[in-house]
């Protein structure tokens, strides 16, 4: 089985330090989600945040419960598991 090429979204956690922290749930169970391009990752990131100012201009969310996009960085990872 050869290698491939997959990207993760990373969080920088205070206990752990950097850490994929994305989650998806299949028939497995809960495992981290990786994405087959650095764009798809980056896409979810944006996504992530658009939803987060939304909330807060919704009122849904205290702006202080907002987050810093410092914390969060995309990591190529070499990976046996094909998508």
């Amino acid at each position: 089985m050869t290698n491939k090429t997959l990207f993760e979204v990373q969080t920088f956690t205070l206990c752990d330090g950097w850490a994929n922290c994305w989650l998806i749930t299949d028939e497995n169970g809960e495992q981290p989600e990786t994405f087959k391009t650095e764009a798809e990752a980056q896409a979810e990131i944006d996504d992530f945040f658009e939803e987060v100012e939304s909330q807060i201009a919704n009122k849904e969310r205290d702006p202080e419960d907002g987050y810093d996009r410092d914390e969060y960085r995309i990591v190529e990872i070499l990976s046996d598991k094909y998508l």
